[in-house]
């Protein structure tokens, strides 16, 4: 009866702990074709994505907008002919000043969880980046 409870109290430990990591749709590890239809496909149906974590390599570019006066970041990943690019925005975690941002081309990765923030009414869809890392040599 001991071995038994045993067994199923590490079964629930087993269980919780894995119940708790939260898999990572990991877009490094495809090729950058690959990569680049996925974030395609994710800001076409974004609701699929919304809350799952995300970690993309592609170059950092900033956009400003003069209605907002803001500056917005992105991710951009190019398709294999480097003919298209589609660009996933992203807002890093914290409190970071405009000079711990990379220089704009600069290859990184990023990674964080999907979801969605409203701004004038207009839904807009990022990465809640919790790291940003340059890549170096590419």
């Amino acid at each position: 009866m001991k071995r038994f409870l045993s067994v199923i109290l590490i079964s629930l430990i087993l269980l919780t702990s894995c119940a708790k990591k939260q898999t990572v749709l990991d877009l490094t590890k495809i090729s950058q074709g690959f990569a680049y239809e996925q974030v395609t496909s994710i800001l076409q149906s974004p609701e699929e994505y919304i809350g799952k974590r995300i970690r993309v390599q592609g170059y950092f570019d900033i956009v400003h907008s003069d209605y907002t006066n803001k500056d917005y970041y992105y991710c951009v990943v190019q398709d294999v002919t480097v003919c298209c690019q589609q660009g996933i925005e992203f807002i890093w975690d914290g409190v970071h000043l405009k000079e711990d941002y990379p220089e704009t081309k600069t290859d990184i990765v990023i990674e964080g969880k999907f979801g969605t923030y409203y701004e004038d009414g207009q839904a807009y869809h990022y990465i809640a980046a919790e790291t940003l890392e340059t890549v170096s040599g590419t």
